[in-house]
């Protein structure tokens, strides 16, 4: 039987929902007495760090980033007002504002991506509130653009994804799966594709698989292969075992179509026929002629590509 997977919170919603479950209601009627009793724990807890002379405004970043839709942050801002009958945008700007620019951008990147602009408006007199501007769809903005904070936030979320899981250690969202986020923050296909170029690709050296016994051709590696490139006079940083373009380079200049693979059987062949050393030929003019050679007819070994050494 496979086991559901559940991110951490949605492990403490079920327990929470297991733990307070009335049998005589309907499941979504469950939920919304624990919903309810969540928003109403939560906007205590707001009430007291907002009061307190010395608020500690990341607690109060917490608890608001634990609504992650657009429709549940309406359902805390309503709650907290018919609470304490106060406008929960000006109780929040007592305790973050203009003097507090970390925990005011948290405030407001976090309510970007449920698509809600958060305006800081001060009254001059140290006072002030902040506006909640709800657009008009359920989804975010559709600009999708790297520059918007919407946007910018899903590809840091995105480029992060480890085995299907959030990695982000300083964020409210590490460790929740990713498919959960996408669902909770209504993704578009476009704000994903835009995400998946965002991400550094890393590049890679091609990669060499153990050869075919008895068959050795370009893309493998053995040590067979390495005797040849040593029989083929190779420098010898080019020696290392790998077909590569090198080796199938020196292996055409045999002219028997070894270049496109070799057996076994054809080694001796190769070694018993290997390349001269390509300078021989011009020691020995040098010595014949006085040493005329000009250096452009020195022949030159290229390295081609890196990857083979």
């Amino acid at each position: 039987m496979v086991k559901p997977k559940y991110s951490p919170e949605e492990a403490l919603k079920r327990v929470k929902l297991m733990m307070k479950y009335d049998s005589s209601k309907t499941l979504n009627e469950n939920r919304t007495i624990v919903e309810q009793a969540d928003i109403s724990g939560d906007i205590r807890d707001l009430k007291d760090e907002i009061s307190s002379f010395n608020s500690d405004e990341s607690e109060i970043i917490k608890i608001i980033q634990k609504y992650k839709s657009k429709a549940d942050f309406d359902k805390l801002a309503k709650a907290y007002q018919e609470k304490y009958n106060v406008d929960f945008g000006t109780s929040v700007y007592q305790a973050i504002n203009s003097n507090d620019p970390t925990e005011s951008k948290q405030l407001q990147d976090h309510l970007a991506t449920l698509g809600i602009t958060a305006t800081a408006q001060s009254t001059g007199d140290g006072r002030g509130t902040f506006k909640w501007e709800f657009s008009s769809k359920e989804t975010a903005p559709t600009d999708t653009t790297p520059s918007t904070e919407r946007q910018k936030n899903i590809n840091k979320v995105y480029c992060s994804v480890k085995d299907g899981k959030i990695t982000l250690p300083d964020s409210a969202m590490n460790g929740v799966r990713w498919e959960s986020y996408v669902e909770t923050y209504k993704l578009t296909d476009a704000e994903i594709t835009t995400a998946k170029a965002s991400c550094k690709k890393e590049t890679s050296k091609p990669k060499y698989t153990p050869c075919t016994p008895n068959n050795y051709v370009r893309g493998c590696k053995s040590d067979v292969v390495k005797k040849v490139q040593g029989c083929l006079n190779m420098v010898a940083k080019y020696q290392t075992g790998n077909f590569g373009p090198i080796t199938q380079g020196e292996l055409k200049k045999l002219g028997k179509g070894f270049e496109n693979g070799f057996k076994d059987a054809d080694v001796e062949i190769i070694c018993g026929t290997k390349n001269e050393n390509p300078y021989a030929a011009y020691v020995n003019a040098e010595v014949e002629d006085g040493g005329n050679v000009k250096a452009s007819e020195a022949p030159t070994q290229t390295g081609g590509d890196k990857a083979e050494g």
